[in-house]
């Protein structure tokens, strides 16, 4: 590219151009993020994704069933403790009920997760 400074600038080349026939020379003016795609990366590194509404949904579903197990395993403890009067069997009662909640909730015996093994797994070791 030779001639005027002002010709050349006006046809710049960028790194996805393609040169299909003949031939030139370029003169590279810039490199990483000071170049145009750069420049354009560079501001999509700035937004962060929303989540969607299939995402917000299910976080909501996920949320109930977590308050909703938390308090049945509570009302175990608390009518076991009271009923019987004892309190360690009362909470291990409850545990118990949490784990196999959570198994229930978490799919089918067996069934991948996202490469976590069996369904099982979410929940951890059931352990009295």
């Amino acid at each position: 590219m030779t001639g005027n400074g002002d010709r050349e600038f006006m046809n710049p080349k960028f790194s996805g151009t393609m040169v299909v026939k003949g031939q030139g020379i370029a003169q590279v003016r810039s490199t990483g993020v000071r170049t145009e795609i750069g420049k354009i990366g560079k501001a999509l590194q700035v937004l962060q994704p929303e989540d969607t509404n299939l995402q917000r949904q299910t976080s909501k579903i996920v949320r109930n069933f977590a308050i909703l197990g938390l308090s049945l395993c509570t009302l175990v403890i608390i009518a076991y403790g009271l009923t019987r009067d004892d309190w360690l069997t009362g909470l291990l009662a409850g545990k118990t009920l949490g784990h196999v909640a959570c198994l229930a909730l978490s799919g089918r015996p067996g069934e991948s997760h996202r490469g976590q093994g069996s369904a099982g797994s979410h929940c951890g070791p059931v352990s009295l």
